[in-house]
This record gives C-alpha cells, structure tokens and sequence, in this order.
C-alpha cells in the first residue's frame, strides 16, 4: 500500500458512502486530496487538507469498509500530520470521534452545533 495525490473525481466516489458515516467529502479549490492505493492502483481510502486561515484542516479521512482496522485510516491522517509539519502554525480536525485526534496530540478547543469536536495541533 502507498498513499498518493488523487484527484476529485476518485474521491467523489466515496461521496455518497461516506455522507452516510457524516464524514464529508466537500471539496474546494484549496483542498488537497490524498487516498491510499494497492499495488493495482485503487483507492481504498481518501483524505483531505484544505487550507484556512491560521494553516490547516484535515478533513474527510475515509477508508472503505471491507478495509478498515488495518491502519490505512491512520497512515493518511500521519501523512497530512507529517506533511504540515514545520510548515504551518496550526492543523485542525472537526471529528465526531475526538479520541482519535487527542490520540496524535490534537487537543479540543470548541464544538460544532453538529455535535462534531472542533481539534487543533500546533506543529
């Protein structure tokens, strides 16, 4: 397995799956868009970072059912966490399952009327 760019049109895919679960798969002009791949080229699962004003977000971390508990949820937040690293002042997650983030070193800051945990992490 090996992480790569991918564009929208393999992330939008997921889309419907994934709304399902309340991860959002939303995209803009400032998302970045990385999935994790097997040796055939598909994607198994996806993750965004997309850029705010203070750094930025990671967003939209989703990996298919059949594929789950084997890391590769992990590995794409790890490669985002790596990737901004001594590059921005902050990351931050809005995430339903805070544990998850704490886990890395994001800690709380706020909630969403949604019910999500707003996170940040200074690099």
């Amino acid at each position: 397995m090996r992480i790569r760019s991918v564009n929208y049109d393999e992330v939008f895919c997921f889309y419907s799956k994934a709304a399902k679960e309340r991860v959002s798969l939303k995209t803009s002009k400032e998302t970045w868009w990385y999935g994790i791949v097997n040796d055939n080229n598909e994607v198994l699962g996806v993750a965004g970072l997309i850029k705010v004003k203070i750094g930025y977000r990671i967003k939209g971390v989703y990996v298919l059912p059949e594929y789950r508990g084997m890391g590769f949820g992990g590995q794409l937040t790890e490669h985002l966490i790596s990737y901004c690293e001594n590059r921005f002042s902050l990351i931050e997650a809005f995430a339903y399952n805070p544990k998850y983030y704490e886990n890395k070193g994001f800690s709380r800051y706020g909630s969403l009327p949604n019910g999500a945990v707003k996170l940040r992490k200074k690099p």
